[in-house]
């Protein structure tokens, strides 16, 4: 039998999952579970989740939350961990994956900017999903989906342009 991708750095980490919706919740949890994670915490909401990360005896390598979590976003969720308001330096240095079912643009830079670790997004697919989760336990800051544009400065007989794509196509 194959080996999930990043299946080795997954066993070594225990998740805290975090997803209002409890059929991805239990999908999340049967991935994890099958590519041999050393454990598995669930949370139904990020406030459920905080008493799990809070506690001594469960320590948390990877909180793994969607974004639409409950009574606070998992955006909120995030901001409030690395703020250091529940919990301090432990759970502020804390991985943290954002799961997204659609690519919220505003969202992501928000994310970014708050030390996200990595991204899901779209449809729950099993490997895909522990690609997507591996690369993020590696990597030393989060890869934001975002396109990557650059500007374009064009001076034509003492005229200045500038271009500014707006799609990513731009270039074709």
């Amino acid at each position: 039998m194959a080996q999930a991708p990043g299946s080795d750095i997954v066993r070594r980490t225990r998740f805290l999952v975090v997803d209002g919706d409890k059929t991805t919740l239990s999908l999340v949890e049967q991935a994890l579970t099958s590519a041999g994670a050393a454990q598995v915490y669930l949370a139904t909401a990020p406030l459920i989740a905080l008493r799990t990360l809070q506690d001594a005896s469960a320590r948390i390598d990877c909180v793994i939350c969607a974004h639409k979590a409950g009574t606070i976003t998992g955006l909120q969720f995030l901001q409030s961990l690395r703020a250091g308001r529940w919990g301090g330096g432990k759970i502020r240095a804390t991985k943290f994956i954002l799961m997204m079912r659609t690519l919220d643009v505003a969202a992501v830079q928000v994310a970014d900017s708050s030390g996200v670790s990595g991204y899901f997004i779209g449809e729950f697919y099993r490997d895909a999903f522990l690609a997507d989760i591996a690369k993020a336990l590696v990597s030393p800051r989060g890869e934001s989906p975002l396109p990557k544009m650059q500007v374009a400065h064009v001076n034509m007989s003492g005229v200045d342009f500038i271009f500014v794509p707006i799609d990513a196509g731009f270039a074709r």
